[in-house]
Parts: C-alpha cells; sequence; structure tokens
C-alpha cells in the first residue's frame, strides 16, 4: 500500500497481493508459502535485457548459446529434474571473449 502511494502510479499497476495456492504465479514456489505480492516499478525492454546479460556473461568467460536444444522437465517429490534425451551438441559457433 505504502509503496503504491509514494511515488503515484500513472502507468504501472499497483500492488497485487497473490493467494499462492490459487494464483498461476504460486505454482513453483514451496507449499508452505501462501501469499506473495506483485508490484511493478519499471518498464524493461525484456529482449535488450536478453543481450545485455548475454554479452555481460560472455564477457565475464561464459558460452553464449542460442537456440539450444530443449529437454523435458518434470516435477517430482524432491523438486524440478530434467531428463537428458541425448548428448548435448558442442556448439558449432561457440566464443569466448576474454577480459
Amino acid at each position: 500500500f505504502l509503496y503504491d502511494h509514494l511515488g503515484g502510479r500513472k502507468k504501472l499497476p499497483g500492488t497485487r497481493t497473490l493467494d499462492l495456492k490459487r494464483d498461476p504465479e504460486g505454482a513453483p514456489i514451496l507449499d508452505k508459502y501462501t501469499r506473495g505480492f506483485e508490484y511493478s516499478d519499471c518498464w524493461v525492454d525484456d529482449a535488450r535485457l536478453v543481450i545485455l546479460n548475454a554479452m555481460d556473461a560472455a564477457q565475464r568467460g561464459a558460452v553464449v548459446l542460442t537456440r539450444p536444444p530443449s529437454r523435458p522437465a518434470a516435477r517430482t517429490a524432491s523438486g524440478a529434474s530434467s531428463r537428458r534425451t541425448r548428448s548435448p551438441a558442442k556448439p558449432a559457433n561457440s566464443s569466448r571473449n576474454a577480459s
């Protein structure tokens, strides 16, 4: 409530209380948590943010892969797990940026 009134709202939605048992945002959350809050405080160009994060990671030595194959995931009693369907392919055009 206070957060919404400090800066004034013109474009972004106000705070929303989430029922983590009912709302889809609660699906990956542990059962012991029942309530959460969603608030907005900025606009972000998601595509540009992804590019900037990838560039930063590459500058720090990460191998950035585009269009890697996906693999199925399933929820288990101990958490989420994924199963490899085949050996991961070595990237043909991967590069490392050294600083």
